[in-house]
């Protein structure tokens, strides 16, 4: 086995990636550049450099240059890279789109482990890259010097996105490379977190899978790698833990060779649970699942029982009722510890809830029944329990908004999301494989997304979320009272709001056939305008407005207005930025309390914090929210200077005495 560990612990082969911020050289190439030169000095004298130095910092007026100047772009330099490799890794788009203008092979193999130029950004995690080649005809399924295709390096070295895109464009989620590794033996092998893992489970991987040499199955390999947090996702989707691999040994009998605690442990329990071994009975008790469930909903009842029983005895001494007392929360510690799991959260209040309302009513009907009249006690007492229970239940099994999609839809999704630069795990769920809505999050308890979500409450054991704070215009609910009482203004706007809906509702057929009108010629202030909101919008560098191209599209959609240079689009962007900042400074005036949210990033080596505003509108008891800056930190990110930071911009917005 030492061997077997042996032959995969060899890192796949890395390629030297040049940044702009970094000339330090990587991995096993030197190309002899100075540490010390600065990216203000490269970028004077880049006239002076070859055309691969060019390609790998981006600099594009001097590549075309070159090329312009006769070079050939698919020929390869003295280590058998092309400049379509060099773009590739680096992640320079505008030169991989020139380079295949002028004939450079998409699928040209180069480099120390014969790699095309999708292996490159693909083992550097650039999706946009990826997407880029693969529009171009870059085939994923192409295996590189090592045997291994796209989707087994994306896997490797823990890529979530470009799995999913790849998987999402027609590759095999069960694809083998040269090795007979799949995707999924490579993410348990050598990514510790739990994506791409889940993702790949998510696509109805084949768990069970052996690799062609050794036999190994993905628990196997994570085994081998002390992976945890891969193990426990593969238990829970039922890997076969009695799999033997080439040498008859199970993933419980690496575990034993590598004397991890916490494996054997678990991969036991696993085998107890799955009948091939011979617990005891107490043991079979608590890997049963669904006993375990009813022990928690239970154990309320009988602890709520016990404390009234006690109570009401006809004892004299509390010495005694004492004693009981601990002996029933020993019990309940005996219980906690061997039937209680991690779903305790959520049945263990909803036992509460329902033991309590049983005791109620049998105290009700056993004591007061034959005691309080029936028309005005028990009657109303009737009707609000019917009530009340018709409400639990409609709380408890109503759908709170799950959002759902076809596998097809969700395979739309992915692709759409990358080729527009937006597949985020911050907005696309690895689980559900969707796109998360804004205010949307993924339930940890139901394993299901949810729109609206506000929380999951136990004692419901369900989402409080869209479809759950909802009121009707119906309701006679305490909500609906205290908006009439308090908040008369947000029943009329939402009535208004309604009615504005209903008037606007496209499904609705029209009565008089819609007709074409024209409209004056465009503005050059229009131009202008149109202009700043989409490079506020999309968040577009102020040099957009110097290429060719995007002038090209405004002039021939404006009908020759030409979009104002970049220095005046500054100058109009100061003049907004300080207007807005002083509308926002008299709308926060009048808020009494005010909720500030920090975010603290790195990018290209330097440190940003942005900040922003909420409140709640008290005419409206709407939420709103502002941007207050986003700005550069100088220095470490310590506490103190955090602090003065955000104290400097609530200082900005006369905000100090609000948050």
């Amino acid at each position: 086995m030492a061997d077997a560990i042996d032959e995969f612990e060899k890192e796949a082969g890395c390629v030297p990636i040049l940044h702009p911020e970094e000339l330090k050289p990587q991995g096993h190439y030197n190309h002899g550049y100075s540490d010390t030169i600065n990216r203000k000095s490269h970028v004077d004298d880049y006239s002076t450099w070859d055309i691969v130095k060019a390609t790998q910092y981006g600099i594009y007026e001097r590549c075309r240059e070159l090329v312009e100047a006769g070079y050939d772009v698919r020929q390869p330099d003295k280590e058998n890279v092309t400049l379509l490799h060099w773009a590739a890794i680096n992640n320079r788009l505008d030169l991989v789109k020139y380079y295949i203008s002028k004939g450079a092979v998409v699928d040209q193999l180069g480099g120390d482990l014969n790699s095309t130029p999708l292996h490159w950004a693909t083992r550097q995690g650039h999706l946009s890259m990826v997407v880029q080649l693969m529009k171009y005809g870059a085939d994923p399924s192409l295996i590189d010097g090592e045997g291994c295709s796209c989707v087994h390096l994306a896997a490797q070295f823990g890529h979530t996105s470009i799995v999913a895109y790849l998987i999402a464009k027609g590759q095999d989620v069960d694809m083998m490379d040269q090795n007979g590794m799949t995707p999924l033996m490579w993410a348990a092998y050598r990514t510790h977190s739990v994506d791409p893992t889940r993702l790949l489970l998510t696509f109805n991987v084949s768990v069970n899978l052996g690799d062609k040499y050794h036999k190994n199955t993905a628990l196997h390999w994570a085994v081998l790698a002390g992976n945890t947090t891969v193990i426990s996702l593969l238990l829970e989707s039922c890997a076969n833990v009695d799999a033997q691999n080439i040498k008859g040994e199970t993933p419980l009998d690496l575990a034993k060779q590598r004397k991890n605690v916490w494996m054997i442990n678990h991969l036991q329990e696993a085998r107890q649970a799955k009948g091939y071994d011979s617990p005891s009975y107490l043991k079979r008790l608590k890997m049963d699942k669904e006993f375990r469930q009813k022990v928690m909903l239970g154990t309320p009842f009988v602890v709520i029982w016990l404390v009234g029983f006690i109570a009401d005895l006809d004892i004299d001494s509390w010495l005694i009722k004492g004693i009981m007392y601990a002996a029933v929360w020993l019990a309940v510690q005996f219980l906690s510890k061997s039937f209680f799991d991690h779903s305790m959260h959520s049945a263990l209040p909803l036992g509460i809830y329902l033991a309590t309302k049983f005791w109620m009513y049998i105290t009700w009907f056993y004591w007061f029944w034959n005691d309080l009249p029936f028309v005005t006690i028990h009657l109303p007492f009737l009707l609000n329990s019917l009530a009340l229970f018709y409400n639990f239940g409609k709380s408890w099994k109503s759908d709170p908004g799950i959002i759902k999609a076809s596998e097809e839809q969700k395979k739309k999704t992915i692709v759409e999301l990358a080729e527009t630069g937006s597949l985020d795990l911050s907005i696309f769920c690895s689980t559900c494989l969707i796109r998360k809505p804004i205010r949307s999050k993924h339930c940890a308890v139901c394993n299901r997304c949810i729109a609206k979500f506000d929380h999951h409450c136990p004692w419901v054991g369900n989402c409080v979320a869209k479809n759950l704070l909802l009121t009707s215009k119906d309701s006679t609910s305490n909500l609906r009272k205290h908006l009439l009482r308090k908040h008369p203004r947000v029943m009329v706007t939402q009535a208004a709001t309604s009615r504005l809906m209903e008037s606007n509702d496209s499904s609705k057929p029209q009565l008089k056939q819609a007709t074409l009108t024209t409209t004056s010629a465009i503005t050059q202030r229009k131009v202008n305008s149109l202009v700043f909101d989409y490079i506020v919008s999309e968040v577009q560098p102020f040099s957009i407005v110097e290429k060719s191209t995007f002038r090209n599209l405004v002039e021939g959609l404006s009908g020759g207005k030409s979009p104002v240079c970049r220095k005046t689009i500054m100058a109009q962007m100061e003049e907004n930025f300080k207007r807005m900042k002083l509308t926002a400074v008299e709308v926060l005036q009048h808020i009494e309390h005010v909720c500030t949210t920090a975010d603290i990033w790195t990018a290209h080596h330097r440190s940003f914090i942005g900040i922003t505003c909420h409140w709640i509108e008290p005419d409206t008891l709407e939420c709103k929210s502002a941007a207050l800056a986003c700005e550069r930190v100088r220095g470490r990110h310590t506490h103190d200077v955090i602090a003065a930071k955000i104290s400097q911009v609530h200082a900005e917005y006369q905000i100090q005495g609000k948050v």
